[in-house]
């Protein structure tokens, strides 16, 4: 097999055969063809036009793709130290790319389906998918917040963890957890929020709000308010609010034990009949040791 390649300004033609090549650098004009293993210390691709790759086995120290570059196929490349990529990068059925450090700049990357034998793995070199993670994603790290997925997190934000697609897209404030694509998706500067569901909190510009489910809380755009649903509604199953230390069911409630019991609010007198309360309320006088039931705009007891 033969290669061409750039050394010291001068262009050479060698004869390969099985042996192992060792060059301290190349510069590629318009392509490399390496048949059998080689190690070049440093690669950098200065051609004109997209640069040609096709070889057995190559390990390198240094590449440096500044143009568009197209690998054959069943290539394999081991960068010991890093990878600069700057256009649009393809690679070929059954390739293989091993680097300690990548930088990519304005690059195209096209993952076939997994019956093309495609998998690309960060932090290992066996990737047991088509997609494999080992360690650590860090995003953000200077403001200590995580996002992950198209659009998500896309405003200046600090401590906070943003998952799906568009997730809390324009949030610019603090300490809000949201996990569901378009969760909090209108949200601005707005502050610990927990949010889980999918559009769940879309519309909310409130802060210590917790909304949980498909939809849950998608109109409200209040603060402190709890809300338990599975879609859009304004009366979710378990609503509450956290500054006034109220909870609404909005159902039938039944509570079973053998164990135990059913207590109600347990008030002085004074207590009691400084409540603004509605028809239906029942609670235990401690004073006088009765329940006392209002009824008809009065208390009562039976």
């Amino acid at each position: 097999m033969r290669y061409k390649f750039l050394i010291l300004g001068l262009l050479i033609t060698v004869m390969s055969y099985s042996q192992i090549k060792t060059f301290s650098a190349i510069r590629i004009l318009d392509s490399l063809s390496i048949g059998g293993s080689a190690y070049i210390d440093t690669i950098i691709d200065y051609g004109n036009f997209s640069a040609n790759f096709n070889v057995d086995s190559l390990t390198t120290n240094y590449l440096l793709l500044p143009n568009d570059t197209i690998f054959g196929a069943a290539d394999t490349f081991v960068i010991s130290n890093k990878t600069k990529i700057n256009g649009d990068t393809i690679f070929a059925n059954g390739d293989t790319l091993i680097a300690k450090a990548m930088w990519v700049k304005n690059t195209g990357w096209s993952i076939s389906p997994a019956t093309s034998n495609w998998s690309v793995g960060i932090g290992t070199a066996t990737p047991r998918g088509i997609f494999e993670v080992a360690g650590k994603i860090l995003f953000n790290t200077n403001f200590s917040s995580t996002s992950l997925g198209a659009g998500a997190g896309n405003g200046d934000h600090h401590r906070n963890t943003l998952i799906g697609h568009n997730a809390g897209k324009s949030i610019t404030h603090a300490d809000n957890t949201v996990v569901g694509a378009f969760g909090m998706m209108n949200s601005s500067y707005v502050r610990e929020n927990t949010v889980i569901g999918s559009f769940a909190g879309y519309n909310n510009t409130g802060n210590g709000n917790v909304l949980l489910g498909y939809k849950s809380g998608y109109y409200e755009t209040g603060s402190d308010k709890l809300y338990i649903s599975n879609s859009n509604t304004t009366t979710p199953l378990i609503y509450g609010e956290f500054n006034n230390k109220k909870l609404i069911v909005n159902g039938q409630l039944e509570v079973s034990t053998t164990t135990g019991a059913f207590i109600v609010p347990r008030l002085t007198t004074a207590q009691r009949t400084a409540l603004t309360t509605t028809n239906g309320s029942i609670v235990y006088d401690t004073d006088l040791n009765v329940f006392y039931f209002f009824e008809n705009n009065n208390w009562v007891t039976k």
